[in-house]
């Protein structure tokens, strides 16, 4: 994983969210706590959460490669539609499955508008 300050860590549980700039720790002490009751693994499970140059979220989930198939496009996109209305006040977002340095390896743009208009889900 990235080695980041402590203090860009937030854990609830077994859940760990790595925090980068411009994203406030109440924005990820929420979201640490609803990943850790929405899914409540039985071991640590790591989590990213930056805004990228466009201004949108990204959150990325830290999964063994193996298991990336396993995901379908539907669930990737349920689970960005419920963090994007729970905890981004609709914000959209790009949720990716990615290697333990934060690599993705799969992802969804969630309510996310192209220069076209043409949202993405």
């Amino acid at each position: 994983k990235l080695e980041l300050p402590k203090d860009q860590v937030i854990t609830d549980g077994n859940i760990e969210v790595y925090v980068q700039d411009g994203i406030s720790n109440e924005m990820a002490t929420s979201l640490a706590a609803y990943l850790k009751k929405n899914i409540d693994p039985q071991q640590k499970i790591s989590f990213q959460v930056i805004q990228n140059a466009d201004g949108y979220y990204v959150i990325s989930m830290v999964t063994k490669k193996d298991m990336v198939d396993t995901v379908s496009e539907e669930e990737m996109n349920t689970i960005a539609g419920k963090i994007s209305k729970d905890i981004l006040y609709g914000a959209g977002l790009t949720f990716q499955l990615t290697d333990e340095e934060f690599m993705p390896y799969r992802k969804v743009q969630y309510n996310i508008t192209h220069v076209d208009s043409t949202p993405v889900q």
